[in-house]
Parts: C-alpha cells; sequence; structure tokens
C-alpha cells in the first residue's frame, strides 16, 4: 500500500519562486491549448482593426471567444486537478518543490482549487494586487490565497510505502 507523506521546510514559497512556478505552468497551458485547438479546430486568435499604416489595416490580435472559453477551461482544469491530486501542485510548482495546501496544511478538495483558480483569475490577474501580496504579508500569501484558504509552501509530497 502506497500512501502520501509530505516532506519539506514548511515554509511559505516567495513570491520569485511562484512567478517562476506560474510562468511554467502557463507556457504549459499554453502548449495545451494549442494542441487542444488544433485537434478541435476551435479558433485562438482574431485581429482587430485599429487602424491605418501605409494604407494597409493595422490588426491588435484578441482572443476569440471560443479561445477565451479554451484557455479558461484548460487552465482551470490543469491547476484544479493538478493542485488537489496526491501530488498538491501544478508541473511548475512540482518542479520548483511547491505545493498548495489547506490553512492546516491539507491537501485540497477539487472544489477548493476550483475557488483557488476563480480568486487567481479574477483578483490576481485583473488586479494586480493579488500577486503583489506575496512581497508585502508576512506569510507570503497571494490575495487569492487568502480568500480560498490555501497556501504555498516549500517541500513536495511522496510516496512511502506503509506495508
Amino acid at each position: 500500500m502506497q500512501v502520501s507523506s509530505y516532506s519539506g521546510s514548511g515554509a511559505p514559497a516567495g513570491f520569485l519562486l511562484r512567478a517562476a512556478a506560474f510562468i511554467i505552468d502557463n507556457l504549459a497551458i499554453s502548449a495545451l491549448v494549442g494542441i487542444v485547438s488544433q485537434f478541435t479546430g476551435i479558433a485562438l486568435m482574431d485581429g482587430v482593426p485599429v487602424g491605418m499604416d501605409g494604407g494597409e489595416p493595422v490588426f491588435f490580435p484578441v482572443l476569440t471567444p471560443g479561445g477565451f472559453a479554451l484557455v479558461f477551461v484548460m487552465g482551470w482544469l490543469y491547476a484544479a486537478l493538478l493542485e488537489s491530486s496526491v501530488l498538491q501542485a501544478t508541473a511548475g510548482k512540482v518542479m520548483l518543490r511547491l505545493l498548495v495546501t489547506d490553512n492546516n496544511g491539507q491537501r485540497i478538495s477539487f472544489a477548493r482549487a476550483t475557488a483557488r483558480y476563480v480568486a487567481k483569475i479574477t483578483l490576481g490577474q485583473f488586479l494586480i494586487v493579488g500577486f503583489v501580496t506575496v512581497l508585502l504579508s508576512r506569510e507570503k500569501r497571494a490575495l487569492y490565497d487568502s480568500a480560498a484558504g490555501t497556501r504555498v509552501l516549500r517541500g513536495r509530497v511522496e510516496a512511502v510505502s506503509a506495508d
């Protein structure tokens, strides 16, 4: 029988580690979105005309409604499924030995991981202050972590044999 065991300092993860994990995760999500869009035929980008340059129209690239939905759903499933799994972390967090827990250091549920993702999208990305709070708070918690009742800690979950 296999059980999971936490190892690590339990110290809150700082801004730079979290930012690096965020970049890695966004690269992974972008790759997944690109693959899914190719198989489904969902157009990701379109251009909005914003002016003229030498008689040629200039377009500003924007996500299509289908592209926005695909990015949102893929990002949500990626984050919520992985953070609520036995890994307790997305690929970026695993690579940097970070994990997501509830306020008591326990594994979070899929529902809490979903709440964290929605809070991250609304408080973190639209209101940059959601991320800046990691720098300002003593507990190194983002605003969306406080809203969802989660923490990002240094450490990792390891399988331990319990025979």
